[in-house]
């Protein structure tokens, strides 16, 4: 029995001395990857930070810093200016070329469309939204899209009264305003910018506050050419990303 004890402590200081030879970042390299294949974080979602990460796993920056440097080499993180590092993964396509709700661009990219409902109120219309549809009262709906549960852009559209008063919370809910709006759509223009998070942005997309995130102002018309729901979107890019074909310009 003393042998089987002596042998059994003479393993574990084997073990012992062969990690204690594995280099610390190695270490702290598969320990992260370990815990991305567990499913903690999903593609797209922030990780801790570096400072985090080296309280969490007792190490320092720099070694915190070379293992997901390590991480990024084999795909499995990435890292961008104002973000910090993340967890790689291809982020969803929406095309700028189609005049098309969320929730369809969502499922043609072949993900599962969801939305949470932030608020529905009628209210005197903001002074911008106002000159844009010409109406003094609006409907204001404000909601989370969401796809495969994880949330990828917050939306706040505005109506006009004339058009919104035969919807009701659960149509919103339910539906696309595209497909509630008793108009038929023609056209629409946006503009698109960049804007770091707000604090309650910044809690809805899971993000820190200030993070850069893509930003939507746009208008749509009805085939007369009147302004019938004015929109302002905030996405992140982690999650999705806009894409658009170009064509040649023809001379004349």
């Amino acid at each position: 029995m003393v042998t089987d004890v002596v042998e059994s402590v003479e393993s574990v200081e084997s073990v012992e001395s062969v990690e204690s030879r594995v280099p610390r970042y190695r270490r702290l390299r598969d320990d992260l990857s370990g815990v991305l294949a567990a499913g903690e974080f999903a593609p797209g979602d922030l990780l801790p930070s570096e400072a985090d990460l080296a309280a969490r796993f007792g190490a320092s920056r720099v070694t915190v810093r070379r293992a997901l440097g390590m991480l990024k080499d084999a795909g499995l993180v990435g890292s961008r200016q104002g973000f910090g590092w993340f967890v790689a993964g291809a982020p969803m396509q929406q095309s700028l070329g189609v005049l098309a709700p969320i929730d369809e661009q969502i499922a043609s990219a072949g993900r599962r469309p969801g939305r949470r409902l932030l608020s529905f109120r009628f209210r005197a219309a903001p002074p911008a939204v106002e000159a844009t549809l010409g109406a003094a009262s609006v409907l204001e709906i404000s909601r989370l899209n969401l796809a495969d549960d994880e949330p990828v852009g917050r939306n706040t559209a505005w109506v006009p009264d004339d058009l919104a008063r035969g919807l009701s919370l659960d149509d919103v809910e339910r539906e696309s305003l595209h497909h509630l709006l008793p108009a038929e759509l023609g056209s629409a223009t946006q503009r698109i910018s960049a804007e770091g998070a707000s604090p309650t942005d910044a809690e809805l997309l899971q993000v820190p506050v200030g993070t850069p995130l893509l930003s939507f102002v746009r208008t749509t018309r009805d085939v007369s050419g009147r302004a019938v729901l004015a929109s302002e979107a905030v996405y992140n890019p982690l999650r999705t990303e806009f894409t658009t074909e170009l064509t040649p310009a023809h001379s004349t």
